[in-house]
């Protein structure tokens, strides 16, 4: 069993030793390059993608981070913010996402701090300017 465990950690040492090589590179330029490589897919707000209230935070990706731009990008005054902004529904919660919480949550007038939680989507969800 012991030797069992040895090789286990020797391979998994290897592998993970590999990985980190090449990691800092291709996570450094995928944050920066994305958009001169390719265009971010912008998605459709003519459905709802997520019906919850998850806390969902710069750094997130997928479907409350798809709904969350959708609703900003829907909203009366948002929208005009985001559309001025050229921002896009690309399900990855940027600092272009949380600007426009942000501007949301002041002109909500709940706590300003980027997050959406509970209470910020609750606001999105049925906040009237």
């Amino acid at each position: 069993m012991n030797m069992r465990r040895h090789l286990a950690l020797a391979s998994a040492t290897a592998v993970l030793g590999s990985g980190l090589a090449i990691a800092p590179a291709a996570s450094a330029g995928a944050v920066t390059d994305q958009a001169a490589d390719a265009p971010a897919k912008e998605y459709s707000c003519s459905k709802i993608w997520y019906s919850g209230t998850a806390l969902t935070v710069r750094g997130h990706t997928g479907k409350r981070v798809i709904e969350t731009q959708c609703l900003l990008k829907l909203s009366k005054q948002t929208g005009k913010f985001w559309k001025n902004h050229g921002y896009k529904v690309d399900g990855i919660f940027g600092p272009d996402t949380e600007r426009a919480v942000k501007y949301h949550q002041g002109k909500a007038h709940i706590l300003v701090d980027g997050k959406v939680g509970k209470q910020t989507w609750k606001t999105l969800r049925t906040y009237k300017y």
